[in-house]
């Protein structure tokens, strides 16, 4: 089996990781069996603002979402050196379910906190539960870096809550 492309140097990558999945992952025993069930539930969130279109095809292949929510009020593919048709060849290539879920970020001003974001998070949880439970990874597509280091603490509680299980975030920019 090959293993996926690595991440490219032009990719910027965060990672945030829940308090309880680095306690658990502490507690574990090296020789002790980690099951599928036991490992977190990912959640890829993807700023499209000045995203390569090789960055993000990268991360479709290595990440094979089931679901890509596109939160995006304007939500377009023309990533900087590829053409929308082959992004949306590469996400029907994958298996990937687009869905279109727009979420108006410009009504809410320069600061996302200021106008409960926990709601949002809420919401776009409560549609991840009745997508049905085997819906994760997810690809998550927003235009902002600010509205995606804002929104995602509070999107991985929700998810945690009202979904359930361990979620971890990547942020890609």
């Amino acid at each position: 089996m090959a293993d996926p492309p690595s991440k490219g140097p032009g990719a910027k990558v965060l990672s945030f990781v829940p308090v309880q999945a680095r306690a658990n992952a502490a507690a574990s025993r090296p020789e002790q069996l980690v099951l599928g069930l036991d490992q977190p539930h990912e959640l890829l969130i993807v700023v499209t603002d000045q995203l390569h279109g090789a960055t993000f095809l990268r991360r479709l292949l290595q990440v094979r979402p089931k679901v890509i929510v596109d939160v995006r009020f304007a939500p377009h593919f023309n990533f900087t050196a590829i053409d929308a048709v082959t992004v949306k060849q590469q996400i029907e290539a994958v298996g990937a379910r687009y869905i279109r879920y727009a979420i108006p970020f410009h009504e809410y001003g320069p600061s996302l906190l200021r106008h409960d974001p926990m709601t949002i998070a809420i919401k776009l949880s409560e549609f991840v539960r009745e997508s049905g439970s085997s819906q994760w990874p997810i690809m998550l597509l927003l235009k902002e870096s600010v509205i995606a280091n804002a929104f995602s603490p509070f999107l991985v509680g929700a998810l945690s809550k009202y979904v359930g299980g361990n979620w971890t975030t990547e942020i890609v920019t």
